[in-house]
């Protein structure tokens, strides 16, 4: 007989969930048990919590002759929608999080709820974000930055922000970034902003400052996030800002001060908090160490890093640990091979930023030179000066061409 427990059960079981897994920290095994023997009848309130645990329309659970839990009413859809997005939020799948958002919009849209289209849409940005979706991710936080909630609050406002000058910067618009930063930063000298929302729009800013080349501005900005690191009390939080903080510190020659606040970093990251973000810093980490031309400590660095993002990592995290493989090479006293790895990054279809395209031919510049080829060590600048200028960051640009003509000139 095709019942509510007996459709529950071959839901959870085609979802490989036990019936503790379903019940969650909400609801007891034993009931879920009573639920699915017949024993006991679901609240509608019960029903919302099963259909987003499992991720299925109530209608799936739901005979549709039992009217009494209202499976067609807009408000318990939109209830179950999202509460499908919150498991899938839980479960950190962006993909997941994407479509389920998606589902979401479309019914707070029906029922005017623009509270929860802008948190689905919220949701749904840092999820392209997180799969590489930049140019979809700034659509969806230009329509949030556009929306009468988020210019009613300035941590609302300063959290997509953040995320725009993010994906602006993935995409190598770097005046854009810069531009949704500073607006960022408008608000946040107009207006009380949490300590963490703050951190994050300097962290991105930095980021995006260093690869302008504007390293005065991003000291400056490092100064701003240091005075902020006590009122930060999350881990990871406190870790982004020693990482940032000593990635300027490594670019503007302080190597010292760089390795003590990755020191810092390391110890404040768990691979079972947030395991893709642990390995990009160690790969990160690792890279800054090499261009400074220290090498204890690379190789354990690379190797773990390696081993997570061959699990958790992207097309781009994988670019960008050749080419810290490459660097490795070059100080390892090995150009060809380095050049072997550089060409592969460069030959590739990476989703890489035109800036990080422009690092790896400034890694190649320097293994030709190591290999006495001058033309090809001009080549590569110049690609490099290239692609700076395709990403706005015209000092760096400009700092190629000129090594570029003290080659022609030596």
């Amino acid at each position: 007989m095709d019942t509510f427990g007996s459709r529950l059960r071959a839901l959870r079981q085609q979802a490989g969930l036990s019936q503790a897994a379903l019940g969650g920290e909400s609801y007891s095994a034993s009931y879920i048990s009573y639920l699915e023997s017949g024993r006991r009848q679901p609240t509608e309130e019960v029903l919302v919590h099963l259909a987003g645990a499992l991720g299925v329309p109530c209608d799936d659970l739901v005979e549709t002759d039992q009217q009494s839990y209202a499976v067609g009413s807009s408000a318990l859809t939109l209830q179950v929608a999202d509460a499908a997005l919150r498991e899938a939020q839980r479960v950190g799948d962006p993909e997941l999080i994407c479509a389920r958002a998606e589902v979401v919009i479309e019914h707070a849209v029906a029922a005017h709820r623009a509270d929860l289209w802008w948190q689905a849409q919220q949701s749904r940005m840092h999820a392209l974000v997180a799969l590489g979706r930049f140019a979809e991710a700034c659509e969806v936080g230009d329509a949030l930055a556009a929306h009468p909630i988020t210019h009613g609050a300035a941590q609302l406002a300063c959290e997509v922000l953040a995320m725009l000058g993010r994906a602006h910067r993935a995409q190598g618009h770097l005046e854009l970034a810069l531009a949704r930063t500073g607006e960022a930063l408008d608000r946040m000298a107009d207006e009380p902003v949490a300590a963490p929302v703050r951190a994050e729009v300097l962290i991105v800013r930095v980021a995006v400052l260093m690869d302008c080349g504007l390293v005065d501005e991003a000291v400056r900005a490092c100064d701003e996030l240091n005075r902020l690191r006590d009122a930060v009390d999350s881990d990871q939080g406190r870790g982004q800002i020693a990482w940032v903080v000593g990635n300027v510190a490594f670019l503007t020659g302080e190597v010292a001060s760089g390795i003590d606040e990755h020191a810092t970093a390391e110890q404040l990251f768990r691979p079972e908090v947030d395991l893709v973000l642990w390995a990009r810093f160690r790969q990160a980490s690792a890279r800054m160490r090499l261009d400074a031309g220290l090498v204890d400590g690379v190789a354990d660095l690379v190797n773990s890093a390696a081993m997570a993002l061959s699990l958790v990592g992207g097309p781009g995290d994988l670019a960008n640990l050749e080419m810290v493989r490459a660097t490795q090479a070059l100080v390892d006293g090995s150009p060809r091979e380095a050049l072997l790895l550089a060409d592969g990054v460069v030959d590739e279809p990476t989703p890489l930023s035109p800036q990080s395209r422009a690092d790896v031919h400034l890694l190649r510049h320097r293994a030709w030179l190591a290999l006495d080829n001058v033309e090809a060590a001009r080549e590569a600048l110049r690609q490099a000066a290239l692609l700076y200028e395709a990403a706005d960051a015209w000092q760096r640009a400009t700092g190629a061409w000129r090594a570029r003509a003290d080659l022609e000139s030596a």
